[in-house]
């Protein structure tokens, strides 16, 4: 998934097959998943199964993003990677994400200021309860 166009093909299989057949491929992108979330062509096939993968699939996925926020999020393609996760993951994981993505001033800073971090700050500020919010 960290080549040019073995990346185009693993986000190929991850679209087009269904999850029996990609049980071995999703595991591989599992848990490969932070690797592949801060690698130019692998963070592709990590927002292909945010988006395609079974419940579970995304839910793993969602709590490995959330457990390194702060090395995804110094990565340019790793804020593609979290905005994914932001619009994909279930409504209940979202605000623990949001927890992870503003626990640590200097990240939170990082993804403001990155590519794609003006859209997760505000996800991530949307995502958390008022009174947290206003700390």
């Amino acid at each position: 998934a960290m080549h040019r166009y073995s990346g185009r093909i693993v986000q190929q299989l991850l679209r087009k097959c269904e999850a029996s057949q990609l049980r071995g491929l999703a595991e591989a992108v599992l848990q490969n998943a932070v690797e592949l979330s801060c690698h130019t062509f692998g963070s592709y096939a990590v927002q292909h199964l945010l988006e395609f993968g079974t419940a579970e699939q995304k839910y793993s996925l969602v709590r490995t993003i959330e457990r390194n926020m702060e090395s995804i999020a110094r990565s340019t393609p790793g804020g593609g990677v979290i905005v994914a996760a932001f619009s994909q993951a279930a409504a209940e994981d979202l605000v623990w994400m949001a927890r992870a993505a503003i626990q640590d001033p200097a990240v939170f800073s990082y993804l403001a200021h990155g590519r794609f971090g003006h859209a997760v700050v505000l996800q991530a500020l949307a995502a958390l309860p008022k009174q947290e919010r206003s700390r």
